[in-house]
């Protein structure tokens, strides 16, 4: 019972994080004015830490410094989210997010499946995927534009 509350915790509170920060950035019209501005500014190569969860073999939750993840455009408003292949942590479901929140050189993404957030001002990068198929593993990715 204790690993599955520790599993779910994190991406549960990555996700509420990223809904309310998103819901305050649309609220707040004098700080931020909202663009239609392209995706394609988080398009690129990222490095940092990836925590995966809901693994069916040890550890079932582990962390990853270092990690390398990919963030390619699939669609108009649509990114997807791959770590690299043949590393230990690449075993995180690619997660496909349509964007829905563009200010300012920041754009985002909350679902119920994850969110992702990309900052243009010092190219970082926070996203969470959540497990929604018995197959799947969870992950929360934080890192920068290489």
């Amino acid at each position: 019972m204790k690993n599955l509350i520790s599993s779910t915790f994190k991406p549960l509170t990555f996700l509420l994080f990223s809904a309310v920060l998103l819901a305050s950035c649309g609220k707040d019209k004098d700080k931020a004015t909202p663009t239609t501005g392209s995706i394609d500014i988080a398009v690129g190569t990222f490095k940092g830490k990836i925590s995966v969860f809901d693994r069916p073999t040890s550890p079932s939750n582990a962390e990853y410094f270092d990690a390398i993840v990919t963030v390619a455009k699939v669609g108009d408003n649509q990114l997807q989210i791959t770590p690299k292949s043949g590393e230990a942590y690449s075993d995180a479901t690619p997660r496909t997010y349509t964007i829905t929140e563009k200010f300012e050189g920041t754009i985002g993404s909350t679902s119920t499946t994850g969110s992702f957030i990309y900052k243009n001002s010092d190219k970082s990068m926070a996203a969470s995927g959540v497990k929604v198929s018995a197959n799947e593993r969870g992950f929360v990715f934080e890192g920068v534009k290489q």
